[in-house]
């Protein structure tokens, strides 16, 4: 309950901040300047996002403005600071998607053209906010984790009455839900028993959290010895697979499939000795950093209207392909 004031607190703050910065902004020249905002710049998705929408600017000759927005206040000081240089299009990823409407309005009464990424921004009865959107195909990629891993169970000849699969969920995001349910709904359709699927929500979507109630699930079953992990990302991925590895688990025993491709997985491909981790859904930072700015300056700049809805899918990548997939996807040289 807490959250939600702060949350209503945050968006009227927003929207008296535009109230009296409207007349703040300044108009420029022929110049094209878009900024893209992110919730968290050290995260690897959101700097390969930022990389290839620099790439979009350089080609096309207008000026991309980068900066994170971690919080409500951030956002509103960030988007103030965007419309005095004259931005005229914002991407953004939100930290808070209970904020789309504040941000949809203070944007609308500034003259911006906005784009949201990755988390859709919600209104306040929880339904999405129809905004101009890119984000994955969630659930569709949560069924790919689920086929993937039963795939890899069977391939090693697994009982799968005697495997557990542990779910890590981070439910706030609808898009994450969506990633957990989805993997889940894979795996009863192929036939695993979904009485031995335990889902362990987190409170944080980080390492720490993800190995703590990891540990707390294993500690509720030690009759089983053979696991399945997926989770909302790599990250939660990966610190289950560091639980399931201080429980002294073999990691023969256990086959982990996060989504992003992101450093956390890569890393653990890496590795001399394999680990649990055994695949990850790479998504397409390309995507959802050079279309989205492509979009958007075509939009200020010629008035190319770009579609409300474009969802991504991903692929999956092990040890054995990632190093191929990676340089064909221009995430490696």
């Amino acid at each position: 309950m807490n959250k939600i004031f702060v949350s209503l607190a945050a968006i009227a703050a927003l929207l008296i901040t535009v109230g009296c910065n409207n007349s703040a902004s300044t108009e420029g020249t022929d110049e094209v300047k878009i900024g893209f905002l992110v919730k968290d710049a050290q995260e690897d998705w959101f700097q390969q996002e930022w990389k290839f929408a620099q790439k979009a600017a350089d080609e096309h000759g207008f000026t991309l403005i980068k900066q994170p927005a971690e919080d409500a206040e951030a956002v509103m000081s960030q988007i103030d600071n965007l419309n005095t240089q004259g931005v005229k299009g914002l991407i953004i990823c939100p930290p808070e998607v209970t904020l789309g409407p504040a941000i949809t309005k203070m944007t609308e009464q500034y003259g911006m053209k906005l784009f949201v990424v990755d988390d859709r921004f919600i209104k306040p009865d929880g339904t999405p906010l129809d905004t101009h959107y890119m984000g994955i195909s969630a659930r569709n990629i949560g069924h790919k984790v689920g086929d993937a891993l039963f795939d890899e169970m069977s391939a090693r000849g697994w009982d799968p009455s005697e495997v557990g699969a542990i779910g890590l969920t981070f439910d706030e995001i609808a898009t994450l839900k969506d990633r957990t349910e989805g993997a889940k709904e894979a795996l009863v359709a192929k036939g695993f028993d979904g009485s031995r699927v335990f889902f362990a929500p987190q409170s944080k979507a980080n390492i720490e959290v993800a190995n703590s109630v990891t540990q707390a699930t294993l500690n509720q079953h030690p009759e089983i010895t053979k696991w399945l992990i997926f989770g909302n990302n790599d990250v939660a991925v990966v610190g289950a697979v560091r639980a399931i590895e201080q429980a002294g688990l073999s990691h023969e025993n256990v086959i982990a499939c996060g989504i992003n491709g992101s450093a956390e997985s890569i890393s653990e491909f890496e590795r001399d000795e394999p680990t649990a981790v055994w695949g990850t859904i790479l998504l397409s930072p390309k995507q959802h950093g050079y279309d989205t700015a492509t979009m958007v300056y075509k939009w200020v700049a010629e008035g190319e209207e770009p579609a409300r809805e474009t969802l991504t899918e991903g692929q999956l990548i092990t040890r054995e392909n990632y190093e191929t997939v990676l340089v064909e996807q221009g995430l490696r040289e």
